[in-house]
């Protein structure tokens, strides 16, 4: 599964300046050094995750949870503690919906590299064989159900 994904991992790094953590301890070391990162940013909601991000933080560093969760996560509080971690959640809430619009216009560049052009719904089947095979690298794909005119 990993491999399939170095495509969106190298278009994530490329676009946003960032590094995907990785799942071995001995590649963090080479990324991060003993201590780990001062910062992670996680959006997946997935529980693993998290559970790996605080013991791998960096004495003083912040987790920033943007993701929602199905499953409960596993933290080890004394570990928040002792290594005096910050953890914080954010979400976004109706009257910030409108400023972000507005800036929309302006990202359209960035965003072009990381969603797909529209598909009709009557593209589904072929776009979803396209998207098991592990050979879209864009982020996220979108649907057009109205058609596909360009037009949102």
């Amino acid at each position: 599964m990993l491999e399939r994904n170095i495509g969106r991992q190298t278009l994530l790094a490329e676009t946003i300046s960032t590094l995907l953590l990785p799942p071995d301890a001995e590649d963090w070391n080479t990324l991060f050094g003993p201590d780990g990162p001062t910062f992670i940013l996680d959006a997946t909601g997935a529980a693993p995750v998290v559970e790996m991000a605080c013991q791998r933080l960096a004495p003083g560093g912040r987790l920033v949870l943007a993701g929602i969760f199905h499953h409960t996560p596993r933290i080890d509080l004394n570990l928040i503690v002792e290594r005096e971690l910050d953890i914080r959640g954010v979400s976004a809430f109706a009257d910030e919906m409108p400023e972000a619009i507005q800036r929309l216009p302006g990202l359209v560049p960035f965003l072009d590299r990381l969603i797909t052009p529209a598909a009709a719904l009557t593209d589904l089947p072929a776009l979803y064989t396209h998207l098991l095979s592990g050979a879209e690298n864009r982020l996220k794909t979108l649907i057009a159900p109205n058609g596909t005119d360009g037009k949102w």
